[in-house]
């Protein structure tokens, strides 16, 4: 990101500077130091993050499932063990199980769906895709979120801390609720609080007939557009059709160097 690669330029310039004027061994080691640790904090903060939220078996992780091409992602899952999963890419795949801000354990791949996990617990999956490639190279990260309406505090404050990363929500409502659900709409409610932007999915289309999907689909728009603006963004897709088309529209137009803050 063009932002971020000037402030890495500049902190590698004053770095080279140093170099030339300090005599003091442990002067520069300890500069050499400071200087990878602010480029690391730079590139960590050139990402966004973009949560896929909506109520439990509303189809979150089945959808980026599909979107990937692999059976990565848990589903059906009970709410008070759910987790957040980030998703980056990485030639060697690990995991990386956090408690809050801290790293406690890394495992394989392969041991994902074994991990015993917490509601304060989040995951940092490192996958060898091009999809999560894809994104990680337009600096963002896709982020599985436990469902809205699980009434878990752990899950409401790991929102939150997203909420106030200034991010990007994609909400995600299923078919079959005809509209969207008291839980949903108090959730954009505190989106708004916030002022974090909301694009909104209707979910597993194949479970009803073309024309209740876009009766479903028209009700959802006018809902989240009075809601949240005209410009708010609307699709529909089917993790089980691979009909996601619209949803990595919504991804592809998120400009990531706008909204970090």
């Amino acid at each position: 990101m063009e932002k971020i690669n000037q402030y890495v330029s500049l902190v590698n310039q004053a770095f080279t500077v140093a170099k030339e004027n300090f005599n003091n061994p442990e002067s520069l080691k300890k500069a050499e130091s400071d200087k990878e640790a602010l480029i690391s904090s730079l590139e960590k903060d050139s990402f966004i993050k973009v949560p896929f939220v909506g109520d439990f078996n509303a189809g979150k992780s089945s959808l980026i499932n599909s979107m990937l091409g692999i059976d990565i992602l848990p589903t059906n899952i009970l709410p008070e063990t759910a987790v957040s999963y980030e998703l980056y890419f990485s030639s060697n795949e690990k995991l990386e199980v956090w408690l809050d801000d801290k790293l406690v354990e890394t495992a394989p791949i392969s041991q994902l769906k074994s991990l015993q996990l917490t509601p304060r617990n989040f995951v940092k999956l490192y996958l060898n895709n091009p999809i999560v490639k894809e994104w990680n190279d337009r600096n963002i990260v896709v982020v599985d979120m436990p469902g809205i309406d699980s009434g878990v505090e752990a899950h409401n404050n790991a929102i939150l801390h997203y909420v106030l990363d200034g991010t990007f929500f994609i909400l995600v409502s299923e078919v079959e609720g005809g509209t969207l659900r008291l839980s949903t709409l108090s959730f954009i409610e505190e989106i708004k609080k916030y002022g974090a932007q909301l694009a909104v999915v209707v979910s597993k289309i194949d479970k009803k007939p073309e024309q209740e999907v876009q009766g479903v689909k028209d009700n959802v728009e006018s809902v989240a557009k009075r809601m949240l603006g005209e410009s708010t963004m609307v699709t529909s897709a089917s993790a089980v059709n691979k009909d996601f088309n619209g949803v990595l529209d919504i991804l592809s137009s998120i400009d990531a160097e706008e909204l970090i803050v």
